[in-house]
């Protein structure tokens, strides 16, 4: 418990500063794991500033999908959209609420033997999510979102830089 103190007690510290959403040519780097119909998602990404209150993203995810008594290998590559609503919604600079898009393609590697549905395919889906920053580059992400091929929920962090 004193090593979880010692942790998060430095998050706190440096008090809620918020750097949301990014400005034109900011970068962040995203990057936990989750919950799905298809497996349990561990993912890395980065979102790219473009325009004001819209970011552009790339993201690897790998999950490993049980079906038919065999283990399933599946990595998605995905570009994502994001329009971030923090002026709309008129939030503190703490907050970080958005809506998107997403599209890629998930390779499946699957064992000889396996004759089940599970395919490599392109994929596409909606997202929404928010952040809550506790300091100018540190911020905790939740996310809710589902489509073609994926339908889940993520917990993570974002790291500005």
């Amino acid at each position: 418990m004193k090593r979880l103190i010692i942790f998060i007690l430095p998050l706190f510290y440096f008090g809620s500063y918020g750097q949301s959403p990014l400005d034109v040519g900011e970068k962040q780097f995203n990057a936990g794991l989750g919950f799905s119909d298809n497996g349990i998602p561990i993912y890395v990404g980065a979102d790219f500033g473009v325009a004001q209150n819209i970011t552009l993203g790339a993201e690897l995810s790998y999950r490993n999908i049980g079906d038919q008594g065999f283990d399933l290998n599946t990595l998605g590559l995905v570009g994502i959209f994001d329009y971030h609503l923090d002026e709309l919604l008129s939030l503190s600079p703490e907050w970080n609420v958005y809506a998107g898009a997403n599209a890629g393609f998930y390779f499946v590697g699957s064992p000889s033997g396996y004759s089940g549905n599970q395919d490599s395919e392109f994929g596409f889906g909606l997202q929404v999510g928010s952040r809550y920053f506790f300091s100018d580059r540190l911020a905790a992400n939740l996310q809710l979102g589902g489509g073609s091929k994926v339908n889940d929920g993520r917990l993570g962090i974002s790291l500005l830089f």
